[in-house]
């Protein structure tokens, strides 16, 4: 006797099963059947029901309730091996220092070679302090800083560089050209920042 079908759907249906596995159709009930109904159990005083649980620390010494460490008497003492990584790290930090220190010098060196471009004295503004100083063989930017008011920065460099243009971009900020020399003012918190820009 050949595998039997499904009367439903025409599936060949796997001894012992009650139900065809491809549409669902019951089988012939003469067929000798393995699967039992699902059952429906009723609740007793012994069921248990799904609860909540707790959340246990993971680190030693901690106090879910208070969101801080608490020191106990089982947490290891981590002082005996810190001192190597903080010396190592204490080094490494000092080394990072020298080498940044001896690049900056070293450009500020190489960009003060003879053919650099220095920006014009009679353009540095009286009284000042000079933030950057850069210059190569392309142009040169020299950002200065004063106490003075921004219209009487402004006056100034109108007198000594006498821009052909100047505009005022913000009610806090005025750019003056010239040729190749480009002066831009900035007031901020007091202070008035210069910065001048000569390509050759």
């Amino acid at each position: 006797m050949g595998q039997p079908i499904c009367t439903q759907c025409g599936a060949e249906l796997i001894p012992g099963t009650s139900y065809c596995r491809q549409c669902g159709q019951p089988t012939d009930e003469s067929a000798p059947g393995s699967e039992q109904a699902t059952a429906i159990l009723a609740g007793t005083k012994d069921t248990v029901t799904t609860r909540r649980l707790d959340s246990l620390p993971t680190t030693p010494g901690y106090d879910p309730g208070s969101d801080s460490l608490l020191p106990t008497a089982t947490s290891p003492d981590k002082s005996g091996y810190s001192w190597p990584k903080l010396l190592i790290a204490g080094i490494l930090v000092l080394l990072l220092v020298v080498v940044s220190v001896g690049v900056i010098r070293s450009l500020r060196a190489g960009s003060r070679t003879a053919d650099a471009i220095q920006i014009n004295k009679a353009l540095i503004y009286p009284g000042a302090r000079t933030i950057v100083d850069m210059s190569d063989s392309g142009g040169a930017v020299l950002q200065l800083e004063t106490p003075d008011a921004l219209d009487k920065v402004r006056a100034w460099y109108e007198a000594n560089l006498k821009p052909t243009k100047t505009l005022r971009v913000t009610s806090t900020s005025v750019i003056q050209k010239n040729a190749n020399v480009t002066v831009t003012l900035v007031s901020a918190d007091k202070l008035t920042s210069i910065v001048i820009k000569q390509v050759r």
